[in-house]
């Protein structure tokens, strides 16, 4: 198992760990897992621009890794706590929308 990601990375951050250290080890996986967008959506990052970056890190991941690549979406982080004591103008059913958006 190699975990490419950590808390508080953005997309692009934890993409570009994954295929060097996985290139490094000679890890081929027969699945990857992720669960990307919520750092990206609170920091304001632009929706389309998240998703294309998304799937340019697919092909990445697909060449070097594993052809086998399952997205999980994100809860709705409106309902949380701290954005329903404290909006973020970021954060929005709308935001969430398009970054799960095909």
């Amino acid at each position: 198992m190699l975990n490419g990601n950590a808390q508080s990375l953005l997309l692009g951050n934890s993409f570009n760990r994954m295929p060097p250290t996985a290139k490094q080890l000679g890890t081929k996986a027969d699945l990857v897992t992720l669960w990307t967008g919520a750092n990206d959506l609170v920091n304001g990052d632009d929706p389309k621009q998240f998703q294309q970056e998304l799937r340019g890190r697919f092909g990445i991941v697909k060449e070097d890794i594993s052809q086998t690549i399952v997205v999980a979406n994100l809860p709705d982080l409106t309902m949380l706590p701290p954005f329903r004591t404290s909006p973020s103008p970021s954060v929005t059913p709308g935001t969430q929308r398009g970054l799960h958006s095909r």
